[in-house]
């Protein structure tokens, strides 16, 4: 996967409590292991408690369509560049952070119905799977 140096226009940088001493002598390739693209369900468990399930959308990174390269700050990925859908754009999403994977917009007669999907960078413990 390709690997792209954090800019500070991609937004801030905001691990979990204690999730960044996890990445420490870890390769980008090795600390992949220890993130994923979900939705936002999982974002309201803090970090500690996260849990896979299955009926829940999370994906490893490697697996994830949307992610197009690492962004990584000194030898840490601090966030993912992904293929937006609203826009079709490739864009920034950083840890515990949203990008907008999914827009549809329906006119039907009775006005306009819209749904916007998001998907997040979750920061996963040791035990999620």
């Amino acid at each position: 996967m390709n690997i792209v140096e954090y800019e500070e226009r991609f937004g801030p940088i905001s691990y979990p409590r204690e999730f960044e001493k996890r990445l420490e002598g870890l390769s980008v390739l090795q600390q992949m292991n220890c993130f994923r693209i979900a939705n936002g369900l999982y974002q309201d468990v803090p970090y500690a408690e996260r849990v896979y399930q299955s009926w829940n959308y999370c994906k490893a990174l490697p697996d994830c369509e949307d992610v197009r390269s690492l962004i990584v700050r000194d030898g840490k990925i601090v966030g993912v560049m992904a293929k937006e859908d609203y826009h079709g754009r490739i864009v920034p999403c950083m840890v515990e952070q949203d990008y907008c994977c999914s827009y549809a917009s329906e006119i039907d007669g009775s006005g306009v119905k819209e749904s916007i999907f998001f998907h997040s960078l979750i920061c996963v413990p040791e035990s999620f799977e």
